[in-house]
């Protein structure tokens, strides 16, 4: 191998050493915990590609409203909403609305920016509403 194919190779290496170095630390995530039904959660997306968590506990048929709020004119707030199995149910842009959970179990809200290049302050509220009574015993 000629020395200027050598040179070439090790300064890609150091440019895709650098990039994952880079990523790795920019798209560090929070676990800011579990969340109640009636709360509102302040955070922030910082930095750039910065995800959130927040988790709560859900039975099958509770329905659920979770709004992100943003303090910045160009972030474009987007959620997901994970069921306790990890699979992606929904997601959406400011809010999920009026959302029935399919299983019973943790489930996990993801808080991001949408195209993952802004940082911004934000604010979390959630709701959720029990599903039906199957009986009138029957109060969990």
């Amino acid at each position: 191998m000629s020395s200027k194919n050598s040179i070439k190779k090790h300064s890609f290496l150091i440019v895709i050493t650098l990039l994952i170095i880079f990523f790795a630390t920019q798209a560090s995530g929070e676990d800011l915990g579990p969340i109640r039904s009636g709360e509102v959660r302040s955070s922030s997306i910082d930095p750039i590609a910065d995800v959130d968590t927040f988790n709560f506990y859900g039975d099958e048929g509770d329905t659920v409203i979770i709004v992100m709020s943003d303090e910045g004119y160009y972030f474009r707030p987007y959620l997901e909403l994970y069921d306790p199995d990890g699979f992606r149910e929904t997601g959406g842009y400011d809010s999920i609305s009026n959302y029935k959970l399919l299983k019973s179990g943790l489930y996990t809200i993801i808080c991001r920016d949408d195209g993952n290049d802004y940082t911004c302050g934000y604010s979390l509220s959630f709701l959720k509403i029990p599903g039906s009574v199957l009986s009138p015993s029957d109060l969990d």
